[in-house]
């Protein structure tokens, strides 16, 4: 999936500016113009000081508009993400859709897209909503061209959180007379969405389709001279990705290497190159590089993950005090329908704070899970001698040296994969260990202090766990697939008996893992 925030500045966002400017390039040609500005977003801080620039001298509210805008892009693609979205908002606030229809269209899809990536689906799709209906009302050719192929990308991108790959592709290939439209005028718009293609093609694994659109989106930055760009960071990653997936390590590690040395760098992106370039590494026997890019990755994703909190707190306290403003704007009409908003924010600030606190119980129980596993314990139901009732022996007698052999043989059976066979049962347990199911019935009881069931069960999480910490392929598997690699016969048996065990479902399991980078080395 493509990662959040690895977007190159949207330049076309700076073609409103034209007509603030015209006086001062009145020698220059419309193309000229634009070609400037595709190379301005090479350099992130001296785009952020052009907006300053234009938001200081700023003479009415939507040239101020166009400027925190403008600076809001500058700041998402230097990972300042927080001043963004305050920008975005500030941007919002001071100007109508009325008199504005294409800015405001641009600000709500970069909303949508913070909203998206941090848990707000349903405030996303509005804003999406709000801007697909927004682009009816742009008067000129041009910025509906590039409002569109913006909006196709970030729903595309919607698509491509739910795993709907074909659907994203569909999106992404859309209007295609209004992407070469703008690809001349907007080279990087039209360069991105082919980067994105090649993405999704990567994440849905047409692999060699992707490795076909990540060239062209080489040979379309040497065309039109946007190399060090995130744009060309994005790409190298790509193909790194696919070199990985291959187990060619060696030229992956170019790529990402090549990535790596990128001038404009998120972030985001930065911490996958990371994380491949370790896992490179160690399939390389460079055990070297391997800490120094494993430690690397794990200390920038510790700090994305802090983050991520005040990233979400800053979206609900701006979509808040939107709400706030629009109420004030038409008061005698919320008047009817004030108890009815006021009881949604409240649901909404109550929900977040439930959301949080289960959030921060899980991601605890999760780290004590993890702790378990890093002092070699095995994970259990909790009190199983209690909840699971184990019925007292029926005057079974082993002898003492079948006794021994059985569980030396049950030893071996643990250390196996035999317990994911769906089909496990006492009588074919007893039949692969050369015994009788009296006998290892009796012997779990008494030795493992639990039933069957429980001891088989526990065995296929704790294998499934060992094998996502790893081998990190497993973290990007569906749970059905998970559940049927360790042996369960269906996605909710699996489910039920994860979170018996560990507290936390297995989705959350794997997102926190993920993010904590807490893999096995």
């Amino acid at each position: 999936m493509l990662d959040f925030y690895m977007r190159q500045l949207l330049i076309y966002s700076f073609f409103f500016f034209f007509l603030s400017i015209d006086a001062l390039c009145q020698d220059k040609t419309e193309e000229d113009f634009f070609f400037n500005i595709n190379t301005l977003y090479q350099d992130p801080d001296q785009s952020i000081k052009v907006s300053n620039y234009f938001l200081k001298n700023a003479t009415n509210q939507i040239d101020k508009a166009k400027a925190l805008y403008f600076l809001a892009e500058s700041k998402k693609l230097k990972g300042d993400y927080i001043e963004s979205i305050e920008h975005l908002y500030s941007a919002k606030n001071i100007i109508s859709t009325e008199e504005e229809p294409y800015l405001n269209t641009l600000i709500l899809i970069s909303l949508a897209e913070y909203c998206l990536h941090h848990g707000m689906d349903d405030i996303s799709k509005k804003y999406l909503a709000q801007a697909k209906e927004l682009t009816n009302n742009i008067n000129t050719i041009e910025d509906k061209n590039i409002a569109r192929v913006k909006l196709q990308q970030e729903l595309a991108d919607y698509d491509l959180v739910q795993s709907k790959y074909n659907e994203a592709l569909e999106t992404l290939n859309a209007n295609l007379l209004e992407q070469q439209a703008i690809k001349q005028l907007v080279p990087t718009l039209y360069i991105d969405t082919k980067n994105k293609i090649g993405h999704t093609l990567l994440a849905s694994n047409q692999t060699d389709k992707a490795t076909i659109t990540f060239n062209e989106v080489i040979t379309l930055l040497n065309e039109f001279e946007l190399q060090d760009s995130s744009i060309e960071t994005e790409t190298l990653f790509g193909l790194g990705t696919i070199f990985k997936n291959k187990g060619e390590f060696n030229k992956a590690q170019q790529f990402l290497l090549k990535a790596l040395e990128v001038n404009v760098m998120q972030p985001s992106i930065k911490v996958k190159i990371l994380e491949d370039l370790a896992l490179c590494y160690k399939q390389l026997d460079n055990d070297t590089n391997y800490q120094k890019y494993y430690t690397e990755s794990n200390l920038l994703s510790i700090q994305l993950l802090n983050n991520e909190r005040e990233i979400r707190n800053t979206l609900l306290l701006n979509i808040e005090k939107d709400q706030q403003k629009t109420i004030a704007n038409d008061l005698n009409t919320y008047y009817k329908f004030g108890g009815l908003i006021l009881a949604v924010l409240i649901i909404v600030l109550i929900s977040y704070y439930f959301y949080s606190k289960k959030l921060d119980e899980e991601f605890q129980q999760f780290e004590k899970i993890i702790k378990q596993i890093e002092n070699k314990e095995k994970l259990e139901i909790a009190n199983t001698a209690s909840t699971n009732v184990v019925k007292e022996s029926k005057g079974v007698v082993i002898p003492l040296e079948t006794e021994k052999a059985i569980l030396e043989r049950l030893e071996v059976f643990e250390n196996s994969t035999n317990f994911t066979n769906p089909k496990m049962s006492l009588t074919l347990i007893a039949k692969q260990l050369k015994t009788n199911t009296k006998y290892i019935s009796e012997i779990i009881r008494t030795h493992k202090n639990k039933n069957f069931n429980t001891y088989i069960n526990e065995l296929r999480i704790n294998y499934i766990i060992k094998l996502m910490q790893e081998e990190p392929q497993y973290l990007n598997y569906k749970v059905s697939y998970l559940a049927e690699k360790s042996g369960f016969s269906s996605h909710s048996a699996f489910t039920v008996v994860f979170k018996s065990i560990t507290k936390i479902t297995p989705k959350q399991f794997v997102t926190f893992l993920k993010k904590s980078n807490k893999v096995a080395s």
